[in-house]
């Protein structure tokens, strides 16, 4: 709802919303999606608007998101269908920007921010056959710039 003009906006099937950081600048609605065997992907659609005009980017197959503490990144990874694409991304909030950071037919999770923002930590599980288990890695990002363009 915009305050001043007591204007309201919907959006349905919202799983979880999150804002970006101290800017508050935009907001993250992360989309429920339908249910899916025990083996189906985890990623669901998120929504990124831009609270001043409204305008919104959808990035499909999100498995987990957060903002830094400035709210200038979003990092994410994707959990696809066949790990199509599966990776960790970083989306730069003022100019609309993805980065690869990497990807691979593994799964990402239990990314985290450190408490300034920059950098962050997540793990890379991959198959192997001669395991049990998922064969793990941790994945560590930083030096990331403070105002990106």
């Amino acid at each position: 709802m915009e305050l001043a003009t007591r204007k309201k906006t919907t959006y349905e099937k919202v799983a979880g919303t999150n804002f970006n950081g101290k800017a508050a600048t935009h907001i993250a609605l992360s989309m429920a999606k339908e249910r899916g065997g025990p083996d189906a992907p985890a990623g669901s659609d998120l929504l990124i608007v831009e609270l001043s005009s409204g305008k919104s980017q959808n990035i499909g197959n999100v498995s987990e998101y957060s903002f830094n503490k400035a709210g200038n990144l979003l990092a994410y990874t994707i959990d696809a269908a066949g790990q199509a694409g599966n990776g960790v991304y970083l989306y730069t909030v003022a100019n609309r920007s993805t980065a690869v950071l990497d990807n691979d037919k593994a799964s990402y999770k239990s990314l985290g921010w450190t408490e300034q923002g920059d950098g962050f930590t997540l793990l890379k599980m991959v198959k192997d056959e001669k395991y049990k288990s998922d064969k793990g890695a941790v994945i560590g990002v930083k030096t990331l710039p403070a105002h990106p363009a």
